[in-house]
């Protein structure tokens, strides 16, 4: 609904008699305040302005103690970065919170002290020689963050904290295929996605988990991180050259899909405690079929390598269709933006996978063209898909 159609109908209503002049006004005031807020840019900018300060004094502190490498104490370098970050911690607190005159400046300084925490473990582990070939440290620097986020209930802070969770379980799956005997070649294309699959899942049960919680606020990046990730899964698989290295990868059995199985295990768990709750089902229904579908994937990489391509590519149309089509069916918009995106992403790889060298005198030339009748057709969907979505999240 625009401002215009509000003013309407408003209109109407007072020419049918049903509201008067002053009831009109505050009606209007009133919806347009919830269904047209102001953005709050000058807020924004504060916090970016901020933000970007707490970094610079983190990072000034760092450099003074790295240029004094030699002379000073390790306990003196010790205290000047933890006070550092300590110090960040507290007026963010304090300005945010008690008494909280500065909220926005307050949550800035906050996130610079959980982005600054990286730096302090590094230094640490620096100063004692501490060394490891796993991403202990990213595990870390998330974890030891979410109580963090749990605090605040803030969403910035809290996709911070679940980008690194997400990061460290990437790089250490990455680490751990590196250390996996015979030919690796390809391997990382399999299995990397599927860790993909199984995060985006785990955060879509978080997601799940805060609803109706006083951690609600926490719920918008969980989701709006989980769904590129889910997409991500299976457009990775859906190319040529991850089928063409499934048959080189057969000497190592199901070993490589460890990790998919571990993420797969604590998502069940989550799974399970939203059902018991009883909090938004439909999503655990979404989050299970995922979950199988990903295995789905597993056993067709191992025992039908052949039939792996056009099957990947079957799945990621399925995936898109049943986004928008959740996204139109519990007016969730972003679902309609991510599925939408998704088919722009899909058509546009798909034209030069498949006839890219075929056509190597339109290769500029074709794409265009399909890009502008595929941005004009699509723009269209997406505006009745993105309409029908708001009308499902306002009845509901």
């Amino acid at each position: 609904m625009s401002r215009e159609r509000l003013r309407l109908e408003l209109d109407r209503l007072r020419a049918d008699g049903v509201l008067d002049e002053e009831q009109c006004r505050r009606v209007n005031e009133r919806l347009a305040g919830a269904l047209f807020p102001v953005a709050d840019r000058v807020g924004t900018l504060t916090a970016i302005i901020a933000t970007f300060g707490a970094l610079l004094v983190g990072t000034g502190i760092l450099f003074i103690v790295a240029g004094n490498w030699d002379d000073i104490p390790k306990w003196w370098k010790l205290g000047l970065i933890v006070g550092t970050f300590m110090t960040m911690h507290h007026f963010g607190f304090t300005l945010a919170e008690r008494p909280g005159n500065f909220p926005r400046v307050g949550r800035a300084l906050t996130a610079a002290g959980v982005l600054s925490y990286g730096a302090v473990i590094a230094l640490v582990a620096q100063i004692y020689g501490l060394e490891s070939r796993y991403p202990w440290a990213l595990l870390a620097w998330g974890a030891l963050n979410v109580p963090i986020a749990l605090l605040t209930r803030n969403g910035w802070i809290a996709t911070i904290v679940l980008s690194l969770l997400g990061i460290w379980a990437n790089v250490h799956t990455i680490v751990w295929i590196g250390d996996l005997p015979g030919e690796r070649w390809g391997l990382e294309w399999l299995v990397v996605p599927s860790v993909w699959l199984v995060i985006g899942v785990v955060f879509k049960l978080v997601h799940v988990l805060v609803l109706r919680t006083r951690f609600h606020e926490l719920e918008q990046p969980s989701r709006l991180l989980a769904t590129p990730l889910v997409i991500l899964w299976i457009y990775a698989l859906s190319f040529r050259h991850v089928a063409e290295s499934l048959p080189r990868l057969d000497s190592h059995g199901w070993t490589p899909y460890v990790p998919f199985a571990i993420g797969a295990a604590l998502a069940l768990v989550l799974c399970a405690v939203a059902w018991i709750r009883g909090v938004a089902r439909h999503e655990c229904v979404d989050a299970v079929l995922l979950l199988l579908g990903g295995a789905a994937f597993v056993v067709a990489a191992r025992m039908l390598p052949g039939a792996f391509f056009p099957l990947s590519n079957v799945a990621l149309l399925i995936v898109l269709v049943v986004l928008i089509a959740r996204g139109v069916q519990h007016g969730v918009a972003s679902y309609v933006n991510w599925g939408v995106l998704g088919f722009a992403l899909a058509l546009f790889s798909k034209y030069f996978e498949f006839f890219h060298e075929k056509l190597p005198g339109g290769a500029f030339f074709g794409p265009g063209i399909v890009l502008i009748a595929g941005a004009l057709a699509l723009e269209k969907a997406r505006k009745k898909l993105l309409a029908r979505a708001r009308e499902t999240g306002a009845t509901s």
